[in-house]
């Protein structure tokens, strides 16, 4: 089944196939799946013997694209938002018994010197929060996991769990070249906390600079401080922090150009990189 959905800012078209037990619903425009949900339904075997729950969707695909409205190009972070919450929007208008979203966050984002730095990765060190859990108040759910991660951004703003810069630069320095090492001491000794640090060196190196020297060694970083990985465990978004979205629905007779009609994605096929622009980090508090 295929529909347009008119917003005040953009159109899109939404696409919703049915299968065996599992719905899926994706949103795109002149590019087709740009999000894509997976939802189960009360006939699914898996659902009735308990295997799979029927109040969780999952989001295997989250990514961006200018085309990814009709009418006009889709603007970086505000038109992303927009775009993820209409979904969300109409898949717990038809399925009301969603309860939760769940997903992992392994958007990329490329850097000048052809390394990437995982979205996730940039926000925390930026705004000590993720963007989804800043836009969408995503959550990880598994409380084991959730406590390690509160803990870990209480490290990055204690200034006296802060290293030495000897310690620090011994952990990274295998990931790094000298002349990096030499800017990012600069910064490290002027500042009292971890936060301090990244925030100073994007306030004088400006993002694309910051992506350049940290991207390399961030990683092993923050699953040294966190104590696992973030991008490892699934993020859940509630249905109660889903805003509803008043859009005029139109359905078609026919498949538009350039979307995806009845793609199910399981475990095997679920896209590796989901990938969101840098863009969509900027101005976001």
């Amino acid at each position: 089944m295929f529909y347009r959905l008119d917003t005040e800012a953009y159109k899109f078209y939404l696409t919703i196939t049915h299968a065996n037990g599992s719905d899926s619903l994706s949103i795109g425009g002149r590019k087709g799946e740009c999000v894509n949900i997976s939802v189960n339904t009360p006939e699914s075997i898996l659902v009735q013997r308990g295997h799979h729950q029927l109040d969780t969707a999952t989001i295997p695909v989250l990514a961006w694209d200018s085309k990814c409205a009709i009418d006009k190009d889709l603007e970086r972070g505000t038109g992303t938002i927009l775009m993820i919450n209409v979904l969300l929007s109409e898949t717990l208008k038809r399925y009301p018994y969603i309860k939760r979203f769940t997903f992992r966050d392994n958007s990329l984002i490329p850097c000048d010197n052809g390394k990437q730095i995982s979205l996730l990765h940039l926000t925390l060190i930026k705004y000590n929060m993720s963007w989804y859990e800043s836009h969408f108040h995503a959550s990880i759910e598994n409380p084991v996991y959730s406590k390690k991660y509160k803990d870990g951004l209480a490290i990055l703003n204690d200034k006296e769990l802060k290293m030495s810069f000897d310690d620090f630069k011994n952990k990274i320095k295998a990931f790094t070249n000298e002349s990096d090492l030499l800017v990012l001491k600069g910064y490290y000794e002027g500042t009292p906390t971890y936060s301090l640090f990244f925030k100073a060196i994007l306030d004088k190196e400006g993002k694309k600079r910051q992506c350049n020297l940290v991207a390399s060694w961030i990683d092993m970083f923050l699953q040294y401080i966190f104590q696992f990985d973030p991008l490892s465990v699934p993020w859940v978004i509630h249905s109660e922090s889903v805003p509803i979205q008043e859009v005029a629905i139109t359905q078609l007779a026919n498949k538009p150009a350039n979307q995806i009609g009845g793609r199910r994605y399981t475990k095997r096929n679920i896209p590796k990189v989901m990938r969101v622009n840098i863009n969509d980090t900027v101005g976001t508090t």
